[in-house]
């Protein structure tokens, strides 16, 4: 992130798996915690906020004290906004915005996109998927599942389905299902996610 380049770096003998399922562990000199709404540190293998601290971490946002106090502590500590869990090897595992959390939740139950995603990475068929929340009929967010196919490949929302109820609980099967040729992105290269949800929203609502 912009704020705290290279917090987290790939090392040279991680494994595939490893480096599909974390972003490694933080660099020499920087610190990272896993923290509560409360800010107190929680034990291994926790959900919680990734907190962040070193020489590569951003000094303020200029000319906006009220912003940069709203995401660092007095001594030095960057809230940066996203989900993970370390595990015990050190390796951290990103989830997710935690207001995407906010808007996919199901029977009281946090979900992260990614819980979702990564069954289907490296799928044959899927090029890329994108999870994100839509209005129901009863008004409640739904989870709707974007995909993108591979060149060439032809899939029903049947296939898709079935691969995740063979890998997910049910309150974490997605409800709906769009295909995409492309998913928007921003000037930075990623998936715009925002902009991805108000087009499945207006998608869903047109049905």
């Amino acid at each position: 992130m912009t704020e705290a380049f290279l917090v987290t770096s790939h090392l040279v003998n991680d494994s595939i798996d490893d480096r599909i399922r974390t972003v490694s562990r933080q660099i020499a000199h920087s610190e990272v915690k896993i923290v509560d709404e409360n800010l107190r540190i929680l034990p291994i293998n926790n959900k919680g906020e990734i907190c962040v601290r070193g020489p590569n971490e951003f000094r303020c946002y200029h000319g906006d004290e009220d912003k940069t106090s709203a995401v660092k502590t007095q001594s030095g500590w960057f809230m940066t906004g996203d989900v993970g869990i370390m595990f015990d090897d050190g390796r951290i595992q990103h989830l997710g915005r935690k207001d995407d959390c906010t808007r996919m939740a199901r029977n009281a139950l946090k979900i992260y996109p990614i819980e979702i995603e990564r069954h289907l990475v490296g799928h044959s068929n899927v090029e890329m998927c994108q999870a994100v929340a839509v209005p129901d009929e009863q008004f409640v967010n739904e989870f709707c599942l974007c995909v993108v196919l591979r060149p060439g490949v032809k899939s029903t929302e049947e296939k898709i389905l079935e691969i995740l109820e063979e890998k997910l609980d049910d309150d974490y099967v997605p409800k709906y299902f769009l295909f995409f040729d492309n998913f928007p992105v921003g000037i930075n290269g990623k998936i715009d996610c925002r902009q991805l949800a108000k087009m499945a929203v207006n998608n869903r609502l047109k049905k």
